[in-house]
Formats: structure tokens, sequence, C-alpha cells
């Protein structure tokens, strides 16, 4: 049935509360955990405006199936992974202070928070499967994977910008945007369908630089990446299309009117475009066309080779003294 709690709970034990859970003051319970069968197990809370800290230790596991409303701060302070069935509403922050290497910490439902989302620096991994919006700026640290979005109807917001180089790898599908601040994902990136990069969300072509390193798409996927970087740059560090062939991306669309900097290879994608200036620091291969809207200069001192059905070049190229080999496939 149904619970109103006001005081902590604490036990050596399993913690189950199959109703709503209203909360009449800050709470926190802990299942102490030392026993895979310690788990917390909720159904829909109501937090009332306190504070709810979810304890379920090193060995247990936190699962709340209903809808999560009302809570201040969400404090996830150490589990063996955990589960969020539904949408989750927080008008502070959500906080995870520990969690087990390799244990999951999963949201499914969307994600509403009004302040910080804080991640610990250990090697769990985080699943956001539906929408999220975030005031403040975000950066996961936690070690193991991140994924942002299973399909491509996910919306996932940070306002104030997106950092992710701590993850072992990020996995992404739809739309990841901000308000025209910066968009960093260090890790290696997998388009699990088709993913769109936004730091212009206000499409006031203000925008913000965006910086990927190695991009490739999930086996066979062949997902498109799209980008509104506004005025900002876009920088690839690192090899894109480059694990196998089957790992292709689509098409590439950098549309914002901003910089790109492509500092590894293109190795395997179906087409580029790009509307702003391209400073072109290693070769591109495409199966079928590249535009570059904008000029497009040499970026360092050696030779590069454009490989595709058709190149065209709109503004221009400025190769300085480098030599540049067009290939016709």
């Amino acid at each position: 049935g149904t619970a109103s709690l006001g005081n902590s709970v604490t036990t050596a034990d399993s913690i189950t509360i199959d109703g709503t859970l209203t909360l009449t003051a800050d709470v926190t319970l802990d299942s102490t955990g030392t026993q895979a069968t310690d788990d917390i197990t909720l159904a829909a809370i109501a937090g009332g405006g306190n504070i709810l800290t979810l304890d379920a230790g090193a060995a247990g596991a936190i699962s709340v199936t209903g809808a999560v409303s009302a809570i201040d701060d969400l404090i996830l302070t150490e589990s063996n992974g955990a589960v969020f069935g539904s949408s989750v509403t927080v008008t502070d922050d959500i906080i995870i202070t520990a969690a087990t290497t390799g244990a999951d910490i999963i949201f499914n439902g969307d994600l509403s928070i009004a302040g910080d989302f804080t991640t610990a620096a250990s090697g769990y991994n985080i699943e956001i499967n539906e929408n999220i919006t975030v005031a403040d700026q975000v950066t996961f640290t936690n070690t193991g994977t991140l994924i942002l979005g299973d399909g491509t109807d996910d919306i996932l917001t940070f306002n104030t910008g997106l950092v992710a180089t701590a993850p072992s790898s990020v996995t992404t599908a739809g739309t990841i945007q901000t308000s025209q601040d910066v968009l960093t994902i260090g890790a290696a990136l997998t388009l699990a369908g088709d993913t769109t990069l936004d730091t212009d969300s206000n499409d006031d072509n203000a925008g913000a630089a965006i910086n990927l390193a190695a991009v490739n798409s999930a086996a066979g996927a062949a997902s498109d990446l799209n980008i509104d970087n506004g005025n900002g740059t876009v920088t690839l560090s690192g090899i894109v299309g480059g694990t196998a062939v089957n790992t292709a991306l689509g098409a590439i669309v950098i549309d914002g009117g901003g910089a790109l900097d492509i500092d590894a290879a293109i190795q395997r994608a179906a087409s580029l475009a790009q509307t702003g200036t391209t400073a072109l620091g290693a070769d591109v291969t495409t199966t079928g066309t590249q535009t570059y809207t904008g000029l497009v200069t040499a970026d360092v001192a050696a030779t590069r080779t454009l490989t595709g059905s058709t190149i065209t070049f709109t503004a221009g190229i400025n190769g300085g003294t480098q030599d540049l080999n067009i290939v016709g496939n």
C-alpha cells in the first residue's frame, strides 16, 4: 500500500513500498546493501519538495517503477545499479555519489532537472533512454559507458552545455542540444540511430563549438549525423567511420554556418555537406557527394585526398603550396 514518511529508514534487509511514497520531510532509505538481496524497490514517489536519498549499498539494487515528482534533490548514495521506469522531476539536483563498477544507472522515463546532474568518477554506466532537460552544465565523470537516447524521437537538452570526456564510450540517438553552449564528446561516439547535435537550438545562428573524437555508426545502421553549430566551430579530432566497413556513417550534414576543422580522417560516410568554411587537416572519403559551400583551406603541410562521387566547391579552395588529390568513385 501507500506510505508517508517524515523520517529516514535503515535496515539490514530489503526495503519495498508497493504504493505511492509521500515524503513529508527529507528522507534517507538505507538497506545497508551487504547482500545482493538488500534491494530498494519503490513505486511512485511524491516528494513534496523534500530531499530523497537512496542507499542500497555496494550489493543492493534500486528500482523505482512509478513517476518521481516534486523531489528537491535525488541522491543515489551507493548501489549495484538503479532503474527508474517512469518520469523523474526534481526541483534542484540529481546526485550520484557512488555505484559499483559495472553497474547500470538507467532512466527509462523523461528527466527534468532544474539544477545540476552530478556524477561520481567511477566505473559505472549511465543510460538516459528518453527525453531530458537539465538547467545547468552537465559533465559526465563516470568512466563506464554513457548512452544518450535510444530512439530518434528522443530530445536531450543540456541548457548550459555538455561534456563527456571521461566515459569509456558514448552512444547516441535522437537530438542532443544546448542553448548556445559548448558540446564536447571526447569519448568514442557510436550513433545507434540518426543523431542531431545542436548548439544553436534558438535558431538565431549564434551557436557554440561542437567537439568530437572518433565517430562510428552502430554496425550496419549507417546512421546520419546532423549538426547545427550556428557560428561555432565543429572539430573532428578522431577518425570518422573508421572501425570497420559496416560502421560507416550515413549522411553528414553540417548546416549551422560555422567552421569545420577536420583533424582526423573521415574514412567512411555516405556523403558530406558543410555550409561554412572547412580546414582540411585530413582525408575525406564518401561513397556519395561532398559539398563544401564555404572556403576550403589546407590545414597541415601535407597532401590531402578527397574521394567521392562528386566534389563541389562553391567558395573555392586555398591550398597554399599543398597538393590536393580529388578521386572519383
